[in-house]
């Protein structure tokens, strides 16, 4: 992984070694002095890919000015032609495809959960009314049940061809006849089931390849139904009718649901956010308990632990499934209207935190993400900046020996190789045995139009640059003065950028001879 190059410096020698851009993503599991040299300490709005970190993509409005206050739900709708976003925003359900158009309004909650179910869109939010939505206008729902209050369902899925739902303070979960939404609702009893009581806060439906008791295999596969209660149990059913054919796959211990919006399919997996972190149904199954393998946040554990040990009772957790840009999205919402976001890419695992989007809630639409903002706007996920404004990022390597742990090392240089269609600003700093270092400012340019940015005395640079050549996606590699003395060294870069920007290597000079290695 390392590349070393020697070259003469005036009155000594110096040493080059080049390393991968922290590909490994954010990395808050592992101690300063055993982190993997190809993680990071902090990755905030930096995305990991297989080869290099790229900037997250900004976003821009789709629709404004729907409602006072947040958009709080987001929800698409596809049948057939029709292709709809709906948005919950001060009482109302809003159509915000195109110009943003009223649907219904005097709900007394924006937080619904929805889901589509033979061309038609339900909805509950555990304190109005359920809706449904059927491609053109919103209706209430026809729904009854023996002791059942519609009003206090306030989770729904489809599983089977059967609509379930949760009920607010209750144990208990309901379903439907086969083939509708809604309607008469019977009830069973999960409260016969989990061994530490607690009430359902989330459910989803996982599908087993194969199809049989061997959860991995070939075939067509069967959906089982999850259930995740407060206590921490997880329920996991096989059959399509709770009435006769049911059969208790296992009741799984992990950690508490966070929020009734805490699940999300992604390929046949089930993911699910709890006190433990980001966890997998699938895993945890097959191996019939928590272990780090079955938590998929396992290298952001402690961070995603404590987050929801702090901000777990404000209102926005969510887990978002972004198939098209391979991405698992985890909402946190820290209060006072802000929120943060840990985003993993799902080719590699590698997580990295991102800031400056205060999203209430996210969508998926046309293979696009959505969310939606406190002023009553929905924002796309797209382009290169945030609404015009700069994306702001901040990363810090993991500690290096460079192979020589008992050395101590003095870094002169730094030199990142970026690629990029514009100038960015860039700050670079070094830092030495796991101590912090300040972010360096990013009022130094570095692109084409920048004179001097190189710090560096060219007299000892003797292999080559790699000049801005314009273009679409040109590269440059230059060296700015740094200064670290230790045994473990790292570097902290911090950007500004209106463009795309990618992060490819990273080439450290450290300083040889004169007793230091």
């Amino acid at each position: 992984m390392l590349k070393r190059r020697r070259a003469r410096r005036r009155g000594g020698s110096a040493m080059t070694v080049t390393v991968p851009a922290p590909v490994g993503g954010l990395n808050t599991r592992d101690s300063l002095n055993l982190m993997p040299p190809t993680d990071a300490v902090r990755l905030d709005n930096w995305n990991p890919g297989i080869s290099a970190l790229s900037v997250r993509e900004g976003y821009r409005p789709l629709a404004a000015g729907i409602a006072p206050g947040p958009v709080e739900t987001l929800a698409g709708f596809q049948a057939g032609t029709v292709h709809k976003l709906i948005a919950a925003a001060g009482g109302g359900l809003h159509e915000v495809t195109g110009a943003p158009a009223p649907l219904a309004s005097g709900f007394a909650s924006d937080r619904w959960q929805t889901a589509a179910f033979n061309g038609r869109l339900g909805l509950v939010n555990g304190t109005d009314a359920p809706q449904i939505f059927d491609g053109s206008g919103i209706a209430a729902m026809a729904v009854e049940g023996d002791g059942l209050v519609p009003e206090k369902l306030h989770g729904i899925m489809t599983h089977r061809s059967r609509t379930y739902f949760l009920e607010r303070g209750s144990q208990d979960f309901w379903y439907s006849d086969v083939n509708a939404l809604g309607g008469r609702l019977a009830r069973f009893p999960l409260s016969r089931v989990g061994q530490f009581g607690g009430n359902p806060v989330c459910m989803g439906s996982w599908n087993v390849e194969g199809g049989s008791e061997a959860w991995g295999g070939g075939g067509i596969g069967e959906d089982l139904a999850v259930f995740c209660m407060s206590s921490g149990d997880i329920a996991v059913y096989r059959g399509d009718d709770p009435g006769s054919n049911w059969t208790l796959v296992g009741v799984f211990r992990a950690g508490a649901p966070v929020d009734v919006r805490g699940t999300a399919r992604r390929g046949s997996d089930l993911l699910v956010l709890t006190s433990e972190g980001l966890i997998s149904i699938s895993r945890l199954v097959s191996e019939g308990s928590l272990t780090p393998n079955g938590v998929v946040s396992d290298k952001i554990r402690p961070t995603l632990v404590e987050a929801v040990g702090r901000h777990g009772a404000n209102t926005g957790w969510q887990v978002l499934v972004h198939s098209r840009a391979g991405r698992t999205i985890v909402n946190v919402p820290l209060g006072g209207g802000r929120f943060e976001q840990y985003a993993m890419d799902t080719r590699t695992g590698a997580w990295a935190r991102w800031t400056g989007i205060d999203a209430h809630c996210w969508g998926v639409f046309d293979e696009n993400a959505h969310f939606g903002a406190a002023d009553g706007t929905v924002h796309r996920v797209a382009g290169s900046t945030d609404d015009g404004a700069a994306i702001e990022g901040d990363v810090q390597t993991a500690f290096n020996a460079f192979g020589r742990r008992g050395a101590i090392k003095r870094c002169i240089c730094l030199r990142p190789v970026l690629r990029g269609r514009s100038e960015a600003r860039i700050g670079l700093a070094a830092a030495a045995d796991f101590r912090s270092v300040e972010a360096p400012p990013v009022a130094t340019g570095f692109g084409p139009t920048t004179p001097g940015w190189d710090d560096a005395d060219r007299a000892w640079e003797t292999w080559d640059d790699l000049p801005w050549d314009g273009g679409g996606g040109s590269t440059v590699a230059e060296w700015r003065a740094a200064d670290g003395l230790g045994y473990a060294l790292a570097a902290r870069l911090t950007s500004s950028s209106t463009d795309d920007l990618e992060w490819e290597t990273l080439s450290y000079q450290l300083e040889t001879g004169r007793g230091l290695i």
